[in-house]
C-alpha cells in the first residue's frame, strides 16, 4: 500500500523479496529506492492513474528481481478513507 506521494506504508514479504530486502525496510520509501529510475517512473504513472481515475487498474508490470526482469500482473486499487483518497 502506498500513500499519495508513492511511499510504501505497508508491504508484504513478497514485495520485500522483489526489492531484495525485508518488509520493514521498504516502509516509508518509494519505488525509486529499489528499482531503476525508468521502472519507478512507470510504476508511479500507474499509481497516479489509479488515484486520478478513482478506479482499479490491472496491467502487466516489468520489475527486476534477482538480476532478471519479471513480469507481474498487477492489480492496483484506490486506497480510501470514505471519500478521501489516501493513496
Amino acid at each position: 500500500i502506498k500513500d499519495r506521494e508513492g511511499r510504501l506504508v505497508y508491504a508484504n514479504s513478497r514485495v520485500a523479496k522483489i526489492y531484495g530486502t525485508e518488509a520493514s525496510e521498504v516502509i516509508g520509501k518509494t519505488d525509486d529506492a529499489f528499482v531503476p529510475k525508468e521502472v519507478a517512473r512507470q510504476l508511479r504513472e500507474t499509481d497516479m492513474a489509479v488515484m486520478r481515475e478513482g478506479r482499479a487498474i490491472t496491467r502487466e508490470e516489468v520489475v527486476p528481481e534477482d538480476g532478471e526482469d519479471r513480469i507481474f500482473l498487477s492489480a492496483k486499487v484506490p486506497w480510501r478513507d470514505g471519500e478521501t483518497m489516501l493513496g
